[in-house]
């Protein structure tokens, strides 16, 4: 996801795409600052809507960077669904990966209801 937002910022018609090397190099400069919201898709009626389920820190995530351990968390905390995970960097959005479990409870409904029932404190 990373890769393809460096490409979208630094690509220009005299440069062109920069070199895998100073991509990663400013990976590592960066990736402490993003930030990874997860949502998931529930269909209503004939609507699809995304609803927010967490907002994360990319250190929340740096066990998880393997597809595998990713969706074992994913169906571990949050259950059946079709999940959109959108990558940002200070506020700007980078890039969006799409992930579905397909077995199991959905769990994210009984957590975003948890949430609805506790209201502002006061």
């Amino acid at each position: 996801m990373f890769q393809e937002y460096v490409r979208k910022i630094t690509r220009t018609a005299s440069t062109g795409a920069m070199p895998l090397e100073e991509m990663q190099s400013r990976y590592q400069k960066m990736h402490r600052d993003f930030e990874i919201k997860l949502m998931i898709s529930d269909k209503v009626g004939m609507i699809i809507q995304f609803l927010d389920l967490d907002m994360y820190r990319f250190q929340d995530f740096e066990s998880l960077l393997e597809a595998s351990a990713f969706l074992h968390f994913l169906a571990e905390k949050y259950g059946q669904g079709k999940f959109k995970v959108n990558l940002y960097h200070g506020g700007t959005f980078i890039a969006t990966k799409n992930f579905k479990i397909e077995e199991g409870p959905e769990k994210w409904r009984g957590l975003l209801k948890e949430r609805e029932g506790k209201g502002p404190v006061a």
